[in-house]
């Protein structure tokens, strides 16, 4: 949907597959691959990998996306400089240590998140798919 939506560049191996998970004659195999090479997503750690009984280095195709890993990769789309705010964290659930927190501050002053009315962001949650087509289409849409 990413690499759709913000027109990335399509791109194809020619030395082989970037992610031990995900072959060429996957489906999604393309867009990944394209995603990868534009620099807005890198696939799991070894631990990530280990903890999935996957082979390093891996991208875990069939597992859900979480709302602050889209952030991630629409605020790496849409090529937007990256912001910290100076007076303190915009949600209370996503304080600077952690490894979303520039991207969804980034994100939340473009106006192309929006955290919950309990000033939480549920970064580690599941997104849904209206959320996702919200947060992709702001990002496509906001300068």
């Amino acid at each position: 949907m990413v690499v759709l939506g913000f027109g990335l560049p399509f791109y194809t191996p020619t030395g082989g597959q970037d992610f031990s998970d995900v072959p060429p004659s996957y489906f999604a195999y393309g867009y990944i691959e394209s995603g990868y090479h534009a620099g807005i997503l890198s696939g799991f750690d070894a631990a990530g990998c280990a903890a999935h009984n996957a082979q390093f280095p891996c991208y875990l195709p069939n597992i859900p996306i979480t709302r602050g890993q889209l952030t991630k990769l629409v605020v790496g789309a849409a090529h937007y400089p990256l912001f910290t705010p100076t007076g303190g964290q915009s949600f209370v659930d996503v304080p600077p240590s952690n490894v979303f927190y520039v991207s969804i501050e980034t994100a939340h002053s473009k106006v192309v998140i929006n955290g919950y009315p309990d000033n939480t962001f549920r970064p580690n949650n599941n997104i849904r798919r209206d959320e996702m087509a919200q947060i992709v289409y702001k990002g496509i849409t906001t300068p």
